[in-house]
This record gives C-alpha cells, structure tokens and sequence, in this order.
C-alpha cells in the first residue's frame, strides 16, 4: 500500500542543470552529459565549493526561477492520483536556496502550497508505504536501507539513464513511474531501481 509519495524537486521537476550551465558557460554539457555520472561539479570541472558559492552569490532567484521540467505537471498528476505527496527537496548550504525553493514550488502548484519537506537527509521520512521518486542514486539506496520505496527518476546522470527512450513522449519517464507505482500499489516486490 502507498501511503505517501515523496517526489524531489531538482532533477525531477525543476531542470537545475539547464539553469546551472550557463553560470559557468557550460551547456555544452546538458546535451552531451556522460551517461551515469551525477556530480555537476566533477563534470564541469569545477571544485565543489567553487560550484556552490556561485550558485549561492545568485540569490534566492536562481532557486525560484528555475524552468519546470516539460514532464512536471504529468508526473504531479501520476503521484496525485495514485497517493497524497509532498515534494522533498535538498537546498544548497546558503538559506536564500530554502526560500527561492519555496517560492519556486508556490509559483508551480498555488501560492499557499505548504506541502514540501526541505532538508538533505530524506531517509529520515522513509518507512513502509512511502515512495520517494529521486534523480539520486545515493537517496534512493539510502531510503531503501531505511525500510522505504524509492524509484530512481531516469535521468542521464544515474543509472537508470538506461531507461530513456526518445522515441517515446518525455523519454519514457512517465511511463515507468507508472509501471513502478502500479507494481508497488499491486504489493509485488519492487525489483527495479
């Protein structure tokens, strides 16, 4: 039974990488992102702190501004009509990412939408019946550990990016977060990341 699904922000809904890139003149890489390798940082070349002071010197408007994903109000739909959900998000170390996520969230769903978790630690929520839909490998497998379900959202940087199909509307995405959710809700056992 699913009792609650825990759908992340970065990644997932909102394209952090496209709106990231150009901070440091490198979309070059969105469309070329070597398959399975989350870690921006690594993939520009650029050291973690570096990364994380820029995006930070941005505000809370890099945060609020960034481009829903086009398959963002789908998948709300899928996770709407099958559970109640929140959204789980991680913010950067800088307090203006917190609240340019909250504005970013109340922009997409209703400006009184409270139903979020902030903080990087998401396993603490996990238990039977909960779901989080995740683009990181390490959260998935960490909430698993924790006695929750986690479904890795295929992205080119996890290893699910296996999973894309580009012949198919939004590379197959959502129909594999169906295919999961059903097989949860059916309570067969979930052998796939």
């Amino acid at each position: 039974m699913i009792n609650t699904i825990l759908v992340d922000m970065d990644g997932v809904l909102a394209d952090f990488a496209r709106h990231a890139l150009p901070l440091f003149d490198r979309m070059d890489v969105y469309d070329t992102w070597p398959e399975g390798k989350y870690e921006i940082e690594d993939i520009i070349g650029v050291p973690q702190d570096e990364f994380w002071l820029r995006l930070d010197a941005e505000g809370p408007e890099f945060w609020a501004t960034m481009p829903a994903l086009p398959w963002a109000e789908e998948l709300c739909k899928i996770v709407r009509d099958t559970s109640r959900f929140y959204i789980s998000t991680s913010p950067s170390r800088a307090p203006a990412s917190s609240m340019g996520k909250v504005h970013w969230m109340q922009d997409f769903f209703d400006p009184r939408f409270r139903r979020y978790m902030l903080g990087s630690h998401k396993y603490l929520m996990a238990k039977p019946g909960v779901v989080l839909i995740d683009d990181s490998d390490a959260k998935c497998e960490e909430f698993r550990q924790y006695e929750g379900h986690a479904i890795l959202f295929p992205q080119p940087w996890n290893k699910n990016y296996t999973l894309i199909d580009s012949s198919k509307p939004h590379g197959g995405r959502m129909e594999y977060v169906r295919a999961e959710l059903l097989r949860h809700k059916r309570g067969r056992l979930w052998t796939h990341t």
